[in-house]
């Protein structure tokens, strides 16, 4: 039997519920406290409660007209985040397999882990020697500091023995094999070479969860050292701030930027245009 959780699929502005800024004040970041910073152990409870979960994104619609044309995403922050920050995705870490002190369930690599489960729900991709299809398996549990041990598979205590889930590597991995943490929908603040994903709606502590603005009007924040332009089109700088293409052209990778003001003063808010997901 197919186990059921029912799922929140518009997750309306906080802002408004709260007597905040939706009714008084600035209309955005349109979601406030407790939707901007929110803790390993609240994200549980939402989770729980209404199914939700990273990657989930959703518009906003209904009698608020002022909120409508808005998308937004839940994710998690790698990073401290500051309000009108362009996000991007958290980059993979990568490794390979150390076939002492590996099981059927534990993965030993050369991986060096910032602390014990911060890796959990994430994903360890590896293809074995032998193997033309990649395993992926989700991190069950990890262990802190160098050479991590990740936990891909637990006791099956549906069954008798216990024996392992059926997440256990189809092939074992050989020593040596290349390995990879992915995170999916882990940001960190955006870079000149990164592709943005998102904007910041607040102040977000490294690790923890949030929502972000993935297509509609919203704030950004200028880079400085480019003016921005009306309708133009913009990009990434540094520090997750964005700065003027002039005459270039961004829409053929699949992403905008369009300010709504001319602008070169870096640190300053920036009415802009995003779409982040293509539509």
């Amino acid at each position: 039997m197919a186990l059921y959780c029912p799922k929140a699929i518009n997750f309306t502005p906080g802002v408004w519920a709260q007597g905040g800024s939706g009714v008084v004040g600035n209309f955005f970041p349109w979601y406030g406290s407790p939707f901007i910073d929110i803790t390993a152990a609240n994200y549980a409870s939402l989770s729980a409660s209404v199914g939700l979960t990273l990657g989930d994104y959703w518009w906003n619609n209904g009698t608020m007209q002022g909120c409508e044309g808005n998308a937004f995403m839940f994710v998690k922050a790698n990073a401290a985040l500051t309000l009108g920050q362009i996000v991007q995705i958290d980059a993979p870490t990568a490794g390979t397999y150390t076939s002492a002190g590996s099981t059927a369930s534990k993965t030993v690599t050369n991986i060096t882990t910032s602390a014990t489960n911060v890796e959990v729900d994430n994903w360890l991709n590896c293809i074995a020697t032998g193997q033309s299809v990649p395993q992926m398996r989700r991190i069950k549990a990890n262990t802190s500091g160098a050479n991590a041990v990740f936990t891909i598979s637990l006791p099956d205590y549906l069954r008798p023995s216990l024996p392992n889930d059926q997440d256990v590597w189809t092939t074992t991995p050989t020593n040596g094999d290349p390995l990879q943490v992915i995170r999916p929908w882990n940001v960190v603040v955006g870079t000149t070479a990164g592709i943005p994903v998102g904007v910041a709606l607040g102040s977000v502590t490294s690790g923890s969860y949030t929502i972000v603005q993935v297509a509609g009007i919203c704030n950004v924040i200028a880079n400085g050292t480019t003016t921005t332009a009306v309708n133009a089109p913009a990009t990434l700088g540094t520090l997750g701030r964005v700065i003027g293409l002039g005459a270039a052209s961004q829409y053929a990778a699949g992403w905008t930027i369009l300010p709504q003001v001319a602008n070169n003063t870096a640190g300053t808010f920036i009415p802009a245009y995003v779409n982040f997901i293509g539509v």
